[in-house]
């Protein structure tokens, strides 16, 4: 972290008690409300309802098309997860000032509060995972096709980053209304799905204090541990490019044996 920055918590605290009058406490109190009526509400909406119905379908097809099932928990739905406060803070020290480039102008113009729900984009999220590499396209079709039905906005990225990280991530913009007082707040909150394959969810699981660590380090890391065999990186990062060379060889020798 840069020296010219403000520590994590306290100096952010008092930065934006100073600088844009925000009460951080009673800001947790209304983000924990806010935040559990956005997941009674997704819950409730038509996309998730019918998403839940679907997702037998899905396997099911999927099965049909290529002999094997598609979802690695096939009797299970998704469990909408709500992104603890603490990890929502953090989020906005680390975009107001860790990673802002014009500190101590706003970034873009636009400083990120903690009432902007509507800036970060998992405070509802949930992962699924599917047994192959295919299953993560397949699955991004069919939750595009649903979105669209139900007039969702929907946005996808496929991950692929040089620590190993490879996952396909769904934006799902949502609209809410949140009481404040005797008045409702609207916002359009976004919804994170995470789609991934068994294999990297695997070493998630098996790495996931590693990047806990490293997450939480505020350290700036260079590109050191491509040569450092000994370092934590080394292993962690270089498992989950193994690994996804490896499901592609899968879905090969899949698709000889068809």
């Amino acid at each position: 972290m840069k020296s010219d920055k403000l520590d994590y918590p306290k100096g952010y605290k008092k930065w934006l008690l100073k600088n844009h009058k925000v009460d951080c406490h009673k800001e947790q109190v209304f983000y924990e409300s806010a935040s559990a009526k956005m997941k009674q509400d997704f819950e409730n909406s038509d996309f998730w309802i019918d998403f839940s119905k679907n997702l037998k379908d899905y396997n099911d097809q999927y099965h049909q098309k290529n002999g094997y099932h598609l979802l690695m928990y096939r009797d299970k739905i998704p469990h909408i997860q709500i992104k603890p406060y603490k990890s929502f803070f953090e989020k906005t020290y680390r975009k107001n000032v860790l990673n802002n480039e014009n500190w101590p102008e706003a970034p873009n113009n636009d400083w990120i509060l903690l009432n902007d729900y509507s800036k970060i984009n998992d405070i509802l999220r949930t992962c699924i995972v599917v047994k192959y590499l295919d299953g993560v396209q397949f699955l991004v079709d069919m939750i595009n096709d649903l979105g669209t039905s139900c007039a969702i906005d929907c946005n996808y990225d496929f991950e692929a980053r040089m620590d190993g990280y490879y996952a396909a991530h769904i934006d799902l913009v949502f609209p809410v209304e949140i009481p404040v007082g005797l008045e409702v707040q609207k916002n359009d909150i976004h919804v994170e799905i995470q789609i991934t394959t068994q294999l990297q969810e695997n070493i998630r699981l098996l790495l996931h204090s590693h990047y806990e660590k490293k997450r939480k380090s505020y350290e700036d890391f260079d590109n050191d541990w491509l040569w450092d065999y000994k370092s934590d990186e080394f292993l962690a990062n270089n498992l989950g490019h193994i690994l996804h060379y490896v499901e592609g060889m899968i879905m090969e020798a899949r698709e000889r044996q068809r």
